[in-house]
């Protein structure tokens, strides 16, 4: 694995970025919802899909840069796409309590897809950027 060099107040932005992202997704998926929920509505697993590729792409370099567990920097990838698929779920559970939300599976398959996804293009860069 190759370290990467990140200065303090870089790492500091990346980490900032990352909590703002997550409490505005924590905060779009918890306010009601102002018409009731379509079963199986494209643009809202395109919406899913889209926020959780965001997430994991920054859980991941958030993941590697950190220096708390050598553990978690050394499968920075795995990890990232276990807690965002973990989050996913849990969020769809939380929706169960959220006025004219619901939990759905196909909301958190698109969640899953998203985490593998947005996995692959921190990959995808690490592999032909950062290595090269």
């Amino acid at each position: 694995m190759i370290e990467i060099s990140i200065s303090k107040k870089n790492k500091n932005l990346i980490y900032i970025a990352l909590i703002v992202y997550w409490f505005f997704l924590f905060i779009a998926t918890t306010l009601p919802s102002i018409s009731p929920p379509i079963k199986f509505e494209l643009s809202d697993k395109v919406h899913h899909l889209v926020a959780f590729i965001i997430l994991a792409f920054l859980l991941s370099i958030s993941l590697e840069i950190q220096n708390f567990s050598k553990t978690l920097k050394k499968n920075f990838l795995i990890y990232a796409a276990i807690i965002a698929i973990l989050y996913g779920g849990i969020d769809e559970l939380h929706q169960m309590y959220v006025p004219n939300r619901s939990c759905d599976i196909y909301d958190w398959l698109a969640d899953i897809l998203g985490a593998i996804i947005g996995i692959g293009l921190r990959k995808l860069i690490y592999l032909n950027f950062i290595e090269t």
